[in-house]
């Protein structure tokens, strides 16, 4: 270890003599990897650390009867999984807590194992004071085990990139949840529609990305509350033991909630296999906009990858002060594609309508590719509100809102495009019909692997 803090140091200086704007952040190292009372080696490095900065956690085995808390964006790295091993007394282990997070600093944590001996707490909090949206965060290079509860807890919006872990919990991966505003100004401030029809920018870097994990989950595994939130699930390895839903986002809430819907949800390249009296892998869509495509379940189940559609208040696109008055994107579902997801025995087409009161419609709302060949009219029996295949196979003709998906991958065995490190990364556009037989660009997946990724602190040490 010492060797590599001396490596990364000489890199430092380096950088520095080129460069004289640089400013190099300090390292604090904790003492010992302890945090209990009389013994808050770990909270004094933190407490120590400006933004910026890097704290590490040397190796060992230590039980923290207090967790930790962090009030500014700076590094927390351990000495690796295996080597700095974090057993939670009880409480939560980490808790972000800042009150005015930076646009420019990363917050980022990695290289350690959190045991969280079966407690309900979650392992990590994130809470910030701002009702806008936390810019840069990075969680990576971590195992999470034995966790009886949720692994990351959000409250208010966050955006950045969670990689590279294995976690395996008896509750949900993560949780968010809205602010005091219930996400009023992050869904005013992301304008992620606009125009008449509308064209809007799904998975476009201003969500929170989860990818590359290899997940264990007794429960959801991707749940958004609302208010604004938007995240970007894949390339995911899933074990899932659960019958409640897979993946579920929240749509609008009556007063006295007051809540946005959530904005952009976009899931795809994901492998599930089940665990032990595991449900089929469903998913909610409760508002908002979302893609759900290239995901692979290994089991017979017919509801594998099913999408059930809900709307669950009267309020239509309104939810008191959150409209589109300052945002033109509905707040139910809306500019929703569903394409070649497969389970073991082929692709899945199922999905359901829960709407008692009747604002959802199926090609207008949303859009599910569905058996038969592709021509445009949306039709059940002629592929549906979504094709797949060549550019040049896309069909001349359209009806306004329809979608096609144009690859040179192949639309029916996606076995090299999903989990963990996929063989190949999806590669395609979405089209979509903006008017009668016209076609324009809608969609590309964002840059895979994320860019945060591509400047860990571990790949210097």
């Amino acid at each position: 270890m010492k060797t590599k803090m001396k490596i990364f140091y000489l890199m430092t200086i380096c950088l520095f003599s080129l460069s004289p704007k640089i400013v190099l952040a300090a390292v604090h190292t904790a003492a010992t990897c302890e945090n209990k009372a009389g013994q808050t080696d770990v909270q004094d490095a933190i407490d120590a650390a400006s933004l910026g900065d890097m704290v590490t956690i040397p190796s060992g085995e230590c039980t923290w009867m207090i967790g930790v808390t962090v009030t500014a964006n700076i590094s927390i790295i351990g000495a690796g999984t295996g080597s700095t091993v974090i057993t939670s007394g009880g409480p939560t282990l980490i808790a972000y807590n800042n009150p005015s997070p930076s646009a420019t600093e990363t917050f980022e944590i990695s290289d350690m194992t959190l045991d969280m001996n079966n407690d309900s707490d979650p392992a990590i909090t994130f809470v910030h004071g701002s009702n806008s949206v936390m810019q840069r965060l990075k969680i990576h290079d971590l195992v999470i085990e034995n966790a009886g509860g949720i692994a990351f807890y959000f409250l208010r919006l966050y955006r950045g990139v969670i990689y590279n872990n294995t976690i395996a919990t008896g509750g949900q991966f993560q949780q968010n949840v809205g602010g005091g505003d219930g996400g009023l100004a992050a869904w005013n401030a992301i304008q992620k529609c606009s125009g008449d029809p509308l064209i809007c920018s799904h998975d476009d870097g201003n969500n929170l990305y989860i990818e590359d994990n290899t997940l264990d989950i007794g429960d959801t595994n991707m749940q958004s509350g609302g208010a604004g939130f938007s995240w970007v699930f894949r390339y995911n390895t899933v074990t899932y033991h659960s019958t409640a839903p897979a993946i579920e986002w929240h749509g609008n809430y009556v007063l006295p909630n007051n809540r946005c819907s959530s904005m952009d949800m976009v899931v795809y390249g994901n492998y599930y296999t089940p665990g032990s009296n595991p449900g089929d892998p469903y998913i909610q869509a409760r508002g908002g906009m979302g893609l759900v495509f290239y995901n692979y379940a290994n089991e017979t189940g017919t509801n594998a990858f099913m999408i059930e559609f809900r709307e669950e208040n009267d309020l239509g696109d309104e939810a008191g002060k959150c409209s589109e008055d300052t945002n033109p994107q509905p707040q139910n579902v809306s500019d929703t594609y569903v394409f070649v997801n497969e389970r073991s025995q082929g692709l899945t087409y199922n999905f359901n309508e829960v709407d008692p009161y009747d604002q959802l419609t199926e090609n207008v709302d949303y859009f599910i590719m569905q058996e038969g060949d592709f021509d445009g009219s949306g039709d059940f029996d002629k592929g549906g509100g979504v094709g797949c295949g060549t550019l040049g196979s896309r069909p001349a003709t359209c009806k306004e809102g329809v979608a096609y998906w144009a690859t040179d991958q192949s639309c029916s065995d996606i076995s090299n495009y999903v989990g963990v490190n996929p063989t190949t990364p999806i590669s395609g556009t979405l089209y979509k019909c903006t008017g009668t037989n016209t076609w324009a660009e809608y969609y590309t997946p964002y840059t895979y692997p994320h860019p945060l990724t591509l400047s860990a602190i571990r790949d210097i040490l």
